[in-house]
């Protein structure tokens, strides 16, 4: 399911997120799962029961992850990235091969619901605590 939460992240939190809308709720999952039928035919054959029980669950997992808040509710936030995970990342997207130009480009920062230019503040001021430390 890994796959799948980075898609629905990328294909719906994070595309609410940039229009500036911050509910999210299972039937924005359900369509998430309706749309994925095309590549996953498998979808089809779930029961109602499974599909709401899933969206519950998927909305759970990103509230703990931190891109929501709220029970009843879920607001998307934006979540707190601590520096150790942003060098994290820069490293996974460096053994990756993506060269150093395009780090804060790549779509997975995304999943903290950052832009480019937020990535690259991150990128440069651990490039400046390297130099100060």
């Amino acid at each position: 399911m890994g796959e799948d939460h980075y898609d629905f992240v990328q294909q719906i939190v994070v595309q609410q997120w940039f229009a500036g809308e911050r509910q999210l709720i299972r039937a924005d999952v359900q369509r998430f799962l309706d749309s994925a039928q095309a590549t996953h035919p498998e979808v089809a054959g779930w029961s109602h029961s499974t599909r709401e029980k899933l969206s519950r669950n998927a909305l759970t997992t990103l509230r703990d992850f931190g891109l929501l808040q709220g029970t009843a509710t879920k607001q998307i936030v934006e979540p707190i990235v601590p520096p150790t995970v942003v060098q994290h990342l820069i490293h996974l997207l460096q053994a990756e091969g993506i060269p150093p130009e395009h780090v804060a480009h790549h779509p997975d920062w995304q999943l903290w619901l950052w832009d480019a230019a937020h990535a690259q503040k991150a990128l440069d001021l651990l490039k400046l605590q390297e130099r100060v430390g």
